[in-house]
C-alpha cells in the first residue's frame, strides 16, 4: 500500500500534529522523516493536551507503529523524557522504532546553537550544528549510542531507555509497504522554512518539503500515493525572516491572542498576519499537493473583514483582497453545511487560489473537530 505524506505549506506551526493524530486512526505506521525536537506538535484529545517533540504524532493510537526515520536528528535526553512520559520501554516496545542512522544532537551542539541563535532566531536546540556535523561527516548516529560509543556523554538511564527502540527502519518500512500496511509520513516545520526552497537564510536546517519524505525514510517515489498540505486560515511565523502579510498592529495581536500563537517548543510569541495565497501556490508547486487541510478557521470568527494576500508586489509587498467575515462561531463544527456562507466562500477562495481541493477543515484544537468535504 503506498504511503501518504502530511506537509506544512507555510512557516510551520500550522497544526500538522492534530492533522496527523486525526488521520492516524486509518494508518498502521506514522513516520517522522526530518527535523528534531525543534518541532513541537500539540495534540488535544478529550481536552487533554499532549506536546510531542520527537515521538511521531500517531503515538496516542494504540494500534499505530511510530517511526523516527533516518532523516531526523535526535536529542537522546529529550527522547528519553518522552519515552518515560508515555509509559517507558514496557509500554512502547514494539510500537516505537528509531532509525539506527538518525544523527545525534550532542550537548556541545546545543551550547553552540544557543550562542548563535539570535542570528536567525533558531530554537537553540542544537539542530543546525547537528546537521552541519552530519554534512561534515563528523557526527554520531543512533547506532553509535547503541554500540556504547557515547557512554561518557549520556547517562546510563538515558541510553537504557533508547537502545531497545533502535533498528533499521528502512527495512522495517520496506517490509511494511510490501505487506500492504498503510503508512503516513509526518513532516515538521513548513515549506517556507526548507533549507533549499525556503526564505534562506531564515530557514530550518533540514528539507521540510516532499523530497525529504524519501531521503528521510528510505522509501522511493513509487511508494508515495498522496501529498496532503496543511495551512492555517491565516499565517504565522516564529523567528526572523520575511513575512509579507505580517500585521504588526492590533490585528496581529488579536490573531495571536485568539489563536494562542505561542511556540510549543519555545513559548515564544509568534508573528501573525493574513493568509498569503501566492505563497501557498508556491508550496503546492514544490510539493505536488493533492489535498489541503485548513486549520484554525474558528480563529477568524471574530473578524468582520478578512484581508487575503493575493498578489506579490515589489520589495516584499503584497496586494490584498478583502473577504467578508462571518461574525458567528464556527468552533467545534463538524458538518460543512453548518458553516456560515462566508466561511464556505473563504474556503472556496483558498481552493481556487491554490488550485488544489480543500478536503478537511479544522474548527478547534480537539482531535474530532474536523469537517470532511
Amino acid at each position: 500500500m503506498p504511503a501518504d505524506v502530511v506537509l506544512g505549506l507555510q512557516y510551520g506551526d500550522c497544526g500538522k500534529g492534530k492533522v496527523v493524530d486525526y488521520f492516524a486512526k486509518n494508518y498502521d505506521y506514522v513516520v517522522r522523516f526530518h527535523g528534531g525536537n525543534n518541532a513541537g506538535h500539540t495534540l488535544i484529545v478529550n481536552k487533554k493536551r499532549t506536546a510531542l517533540h520527537s515521538i511521531p504524532s500517531g503515538i496516542l493510537h494504540s494500534h499505530t507503529y511510530n517511526v523516527i526515520g533516518n532523516g531526523c536528528v535526535i536529542d537522546p535526553i529529550q527522547l528519553a523524557k518522552e519515552i518515560e512520559e508515555h509509559g517507558g520501554v514496557s509500554a512502547l516496545k514494539g510500537r516505537l522504532f528509531v532509525s539506527h542512522a538518525a544523527h545525534i544532537i550532542l550537548p556541545s551542539y546545543i551550547t553552540e546553537d544557543r550562542a548563535n541563535k539570535e542570528r536567525i532566531g533558531t530554537t537553540g536546540k542544537g539542530i543546525g550544528p547537528t546537521y552541519a556535523a552530519k554534512m561534515n561527516r563528523t557526527s554520531f548516529r543512533m547506532e553509535d549510542l547503541e554500540e556504547g560509543k557515547l557512554d561518557d556523554v549520556f547517562s546510563e538511564g538515558v541510553i537504557s531507555l533508547i537502545k531497545p527502540f533502535v533498528c533499521d527502519t528502512k527495512a522495517l518500512l520496506w517490509n511494511a509497504e510490501r505487506s500492504g500496511a498503510n503508512i503516513l509520513l509526518e513532516g515538521a516545520q513548513g515549506t517556507l522554512l526548507d533549507i533549499d526552497h525556503g526564505t534562506y537564510p531564515y530557514v530550518t536546517s533540514s528539507n521540510s518539503t516532499i523530497g525529504a519524505a524519501l531521503t528521510g525514510t528510505g522509501l522511493n517515489h513509487k511508494m508515495i500515493r498522496k501529498v496532503i498540505g496543511v495551512t492555517k486560515a491565516y499565517c504565522t511565523r516564529v523567528g526572523e525572516g520575511p513575512f509579507p502579510t505580517e500585521q504588526k498592529n492590533d490585528f496581529g495581536s488579536k490573531l495571536r491572542n485568539l489563536g494562542g500563537e505561542f511556540g510549543t517548543t519555545t513559548g515564544r510569541p509568534r508573528r501573525c498576519g493574513w493568509l498569503d495565497v501566492p505563497e501557498l501556490r508556491y508550496a503546492r508547486n514544490i510539493n505536488g499537493v493533492d489535498e489541503i487541510v485548513v486549520t484554525k478557521v474558528d480563529v477568524l470568527d471574530a473578524f468582520d473583514v478578512i484581508p487575503v494576500g493575493v498578489m506579490k508586489l515589489p520589495e516584499d509587498g503584497v496586494s490584498y483582497y478583502d473577504m467578508k467575515g462571518w461574525s458567528t462561531s464556527t468552533k467545534g463544527l463538524r458538518d460543512f453545511n453548518q458553516l456560515p456562507e462566508n466561511t464556505k466562500k473563504y474556503i472556496d477562495m483558498i481552493s481556487s487560489g491554490v488550485n488544489a481541493p480543500v478536503k478537511y477543515i479544522s474548527t478547534s484544537p480537539e482531535r474530532e473537530d474536523m469537517i470532511v468535504l
